[in-house]
């Protein structure tokens, strides 16, 4: 977290990633609400919906940082009003996941042998209990392996074609 931050209370932390410019489910997406912040399976937005997937049966509203191109700053907090707002990093420029991902694991302060899971925001898990039980699972792996990584949330199925999208 950001470097005055001592809410967090697990050995685990969720990085959503909420960014995009609402060019690739246009005409519903657009730049000023890009799809994290659609309501489009239900009364939720999509980025309430992955914040409440984890909150609180992996992580705590503390452990749980939002990347997002800055202009949508604001958007994020309207959602997520529990969020400190330190916890929301804005990017200066969109680029990639990697890069939002090197991003949040150079702005986040955090123990060196805490679990950073990245999860984007824009993800359908029909199975919530079966994937917070995933996450669990392979948190504990990780740490029982005294490992550095980075979970990205891959729904918990092997990956089906090659995605060149993802940065």
């Amino acid at each position: 977290m950001p470097k005055d931050c001592a809410l967090y209370n697990r050995p685990v932390y969720a990085v959503i990633l909420a960014g995009g410019g609402g060019t690739r489910l246009w005409p519903l997406s657009r730049p000023d609400r890009p799809k994290p912040f659609l309501r489009l399976l239900g009364d939720r937005t999509l980025l309430r919906t992955t914040f409440e997937r984890i909150v609180p049966a992996l992580v705590g509203p503390g452990d749980v940082v939002v990347v997002t191109d800055r202009r949508y700053a604001a958007l994020v907090l309207e959602e997520l009003p529990e969020l400190d707002p330190a916890h929301v990093l804005g990017e200066p420029a969109g680029r990639n996941t990697a890069s939002a991902i090197a991003y949040a694991a150079a702005a986040v302060e955090r123990p060196s042998d805490d679990v950073m899971v990245v999860l984007p925001a824009d993800h359908l898990v029909a199975d919530e209990a079966g994937f917070q039980a995933l996450l669990r699972q392979a948190v504990d792996f990780i740490k029982k392996m005294h490992k550095n990584i980075v979970l990205v949330d891959g729904q918990g199925v092997g990956a089906l074609m090659l995605q060149r999208g993802l940065g």
